[in-house]
């Protein structure tokens, strides 16, 4: 059912993109002008709303309605001072659940939060993470997850949401919540391939066989070599898992494909 969703979601979103008589382009610049005109008349400080669209990344404002963009800034003032948000969406039509965090960015937030994810069992359909080019940054990462092939349990939300919250609050270890859960917060990735593509930033994706820890291995493995997330996809199916993941070293400096080497071992494509 998942995989059917998902299917229908990119045949409606193409079909309404060959249908629209406005021309594509490729340019962000465009795209955030369009974004403003939309959201325009909405109840908020129009200057602060257009100076966090400027932070947003080039993927995020391409592909990220108006009515999310408005609520995810309005997480993100509230990230601003000090107050992450965990907000759900029940999505029956992919039999899943999508996870909205928006807190303010520290190295390694996203395998904190893979690492939640994971000790309660949960599989990761995708992950559409974001960083705001912003002082303080801000994270805006939404996770897409089923468990059971069908959306999560409330009483799960529940339970996940609070052990989120408490470690970003810095009240809980993800590795203490780890080991609640039976889960070996130790454990390395050992089968995958990858492929590093450099840029500003560069281009770093993996493939392994599928499994709930994945994610958060990988992005652990990211978190321990100190380079930053700027963005993250991942998907599994047919017993594979990919993820894609943005990255730059610390004052924003481009990775080197020598680097990265030196770091993973020899690239295999």
């Amino acid at each position: 059912p998942a995989l059917l969703g998902f299917l229908r979601e990119l045949y409606e979103r193409t079909l309404s993109r060959l249908l629209s008589d406005s021309e594509l382009v490729a340019d962000p610049a465009v795209y955030r002008r369009r974004l403003m005109r939309q959201l325009r008349g909405v109840q908020t400080d129009e200057a602060s709303l257009q100076k966090f669209v400027e932070t947003l990344p080039a993927h995020y404002v391409m592909s990220t309605s108006p009515d999310l963009v408005q609520l995810h800034f309005e997480f993100a003032e509230k990230a601003a001072r000090g107050e992450s948000t965990v907000e759900l969406f029940h999505r029956p039509d992919v039999g899943a659940t999508d996870f909205t965090v928006c807190t303010l960015d520290s190295p390694g937030v996203l395998s904190r939060l893979l690492g939640v994810i994971y000790a309660h069992d949960l599989s990761v359909v995708g992950i559409r993470a974001a960083t705001t080019n912003s002082e303080p940054a801000v994270a805006i990462d939404v996770f897409t997850l089923h468990f059971g092939g069908r959306p999560v349990p409330p009483a799960t939300c529940k339970h996940v949401s609070a052990a989120i919250l408490s470690v970003l609050d810095g009240k809980t270890d993800v590795s203490a919540v780890l080991q609640k859960h039976g889960k070996d917060p130790a454990r390395r990735q050992d089968v995958f391939s990858y492929l590093y593509v450099p840029g500003s930033p560069g281009i770093l994706e993996f493939r392994s066989p599928r499994g709930r820890g994945v994610a958060y291995r990988f992005a652990k493995m990211i978190a321990e070599q100190r380079w930053n997330v700027l963005s993250a996809r991942v998907g599994q199916w047919a017993g594979n898992a990919t993820a894609a993941f943005y990255v730059e070293g610390s004052g924003h400096r481009s990775l080197t494909t020598e680097e990265v080497i030196a770091a993973l071992g020899v690239e295999v494509g």
